[in-house]
């Protein structure tokens, strides 16, 4: 359960690059060097982790019930 969120988090840090590179920001750079670009890989991995862990325990809850539930 680690792969996805991270690879999720590469495809997001891709968009931004692009965007980026492409000025769809315009003039703002939101990633000057190298050190702003793993920092916002790392929370991007960190918050995605959370997102899919949470969207993925709500989904397993409702639809399949424990046996273990009384």
């Amino acid at each position: 359960m680690i792969i996805l969120p991270i690879g999720v988090a590469a495809i997001a840090m891709s968009v931004i690059i692009l965007g980026q590179e492409n000025l769809w920001f315009g003039d703002f750079e939101l990633l000057e060097n190298w050190r702003h670009v793993l920092i916002a890989f790392a929370v991007l991995s960190v918050v995605s982790i959370g997102l899919l862990k949470y969207l993925f325990q709500v989904r397993l809850k409702k639809k399949t019930p424990d046996i273990n539930e009384y």
